[in-house]
């Protein structure tokens, strides 16, 4: 995860081999780090929305690059996740794990709205020089091929 980045708190660890650090990037952006997952909802999601907990009035968030992508199993892996643009500008007041299809939260965490900054450009980046940052995880779709991805 890049540097200055706000760390909202732990995913709750249990239900489905739910795991992961959560940051906040900027007003729209979010990183989970060593993000696991089993797999077995059948339709789950990133979601967000306001309110104490998470409920069916939420928003699912694009992970993948696609907003239709439910949650593949995953182990400790980075990923980073963006509010739909529906979502931007509401308050967001819970970040979690929410299958659609049987309006189950599988684990979410607070956000205070204190924690999130008032521009949607993501913070400057303190980095020594050649130090690498990393970006993102290549998504494994087929031939096996996964890793990380940094900038130097």
């Amino acid at each position: 995860v890049p540097c200055e980045t706000t760390f909202i708190g732990e995913l709750p660890a249990g239900s489905n081999g739910l795991a992961g650090r959560v940051y906040l990037l900027n007003r729209i952006t979010f990183a989970v780090v060593g993000f696991s997952y089993d797999g077995q909802a059948e339709d789950a999601f990133f979601w967000v929305g306001s309110g104490e907990t998470p409920s069916i009035s939420g928003y699912a968030c694009t992970y993948n690059q696609d907003i239709n992508s439910r949650l593949p199993a995953v182990q400790d892996q980075d990923v980073v996740v963006h509010l739909p643009s529906d979502a931007e500008g509401k308050k967001i007041e819970h970040f979690a794990i929410w299958c659609r299809s049987n309006n189950i939260n599988i684990g979410h965490i607070a956000v205070q709205q204190d924690l999130i900054p008032n521009t949607e450009k993501p913070p400057a980046l303190t980095v020594p020089k050649n130090s690498p940052v990393f970006l993102g995880s290549l998504t494994t779709n087929s031939h096996g091929v996964q890793g990380n991805i940094f900038a130097l």
